[in-house]
Parts: C-alpha cells; structure tokens; sequence
C-alpha cells in the first residue's frame, strides 16, 4: 500500500497543477506527466528490477496493485498524450483533466486516501472517466494489409484506406487506441 502522507503530496501537487492560470494546458500535461512518471516511480520503489520504459513500470504496477483495465487503459491514454506533448502538439483542457483522472484515481486505488473533495471538479465527469469499449461489431483484424491511404482524420483519429484485396470498397483504419 502506498504511504499515506506521500498520496496527500500527490494530491496537492495535482490540486496546484489544475489551478496554475498562467499555464497553458500543454504546461498542465507535462507537470501533470512529471507527476505520473514519480507516482509510478514510488509505486516501484522497493522492486530490484530495472525498468526500460515508464509503460514497463506502469504495466508491472497495474499488476501489483490489481488496478482495473478501465484504469490501466486511461493511465496509458495519458501517457500517449504527454508523449505527443513533450512533441510539441497542442493540449487540450480535456487533456488535462485526463491526466488528472488518470493520477487520482491511481492514487485512489493504491493508498487509504481518498480523492480530496477539492480536486473533484478538475476531474472528468464520472461517466466520461472510463473509456468504452470501442464498438466491434464492424471491425476485422488482419495480420498485414497492403492499403493506399486516401485521407488522414486526425480529429477522428482513423485513415480512410482501399485495401489491395477489395479496392471497391473504402475502409478506416483507427489509430491512437489505448
């Protein structure tokens, strides 16, 4: 279990992120990733493993600290978006408040603390905090695919392609999935 005292420094440190005004929410995710990468930092402080990657440390934490695949998913889509930011692409305030759900519910799961009541508002809304499980009634998985991409969706987050084995008809081929 994760120390008490070290989740209310979290939280505080979150709680100063999601009030900063003068930062632009770019700012917000890389403080707010900063912050991800020392919780998982504790979370396996007292492992004699090294860690590649912060997705090794996080999987291996997901593990021990029996966190839901909701949570691991939403840690993870964080995670791709401080990617894209340390790139220098543009945040979004939902980005924010992703980064933040993703931490407090961490934190939540992992100590006897509990979610201050004051960082409550900078968080998603309940119903939005875990992703859906996309819709796979259409979808088709393939090991290869020779396509031509015709258009890139990046609001959507899919190409629309032709695959070389039915070229009559246009597929999407999604990406950025958590």
């Amino acid at each position: 279990m994760f120390q008490s005292e070290a989740a209310t420094l979290f939280y505080r440190e979150m709680l100063k992120i999601a009030t900063h005004d003068a930062w632009m929410p770019r700012d917000q995710v890389l403080a707010l990733a900063g912050l991800q990468e020392r919780l998982f930092l504790e979370l396996t402080r007292k492992e004699q493993l090294a860690f590649s990657t912060l997705f090794a440390r996080i999987s291996y934490a997901g593990h021990q600290y029996k966190l839901s695949a909701q949570l691991l998913r939403l840690i993870h889509r964080f995670r791709r978006q401080a990617m894209a930011a340390r790139n220098n692409q543009a945040q979004t305030a939902l980005d924010v408040q992703t980064g933040l759900t993703a931490l407090a519910q961490t934190l939540a799961q992992c100590s006897p603390v509990p979610i201050p009541d004051d960082l409550f508002p900078y968080l998603l809304p309940a119903d939005q905090q875990f992703f859906p499980q996309y819709d796979q009634e259409n979808w088709d998985f393939k090991a290869k695919a020779r396509v031509v991409a015709l258009t890139d969706h990046p609001e959507d987050q899919y190409f629309l392609d032709v695959d070389a084995e039915n070229p009559a008809e246009p597929i999407k081929v999604r990406y950025g999935l958590p």
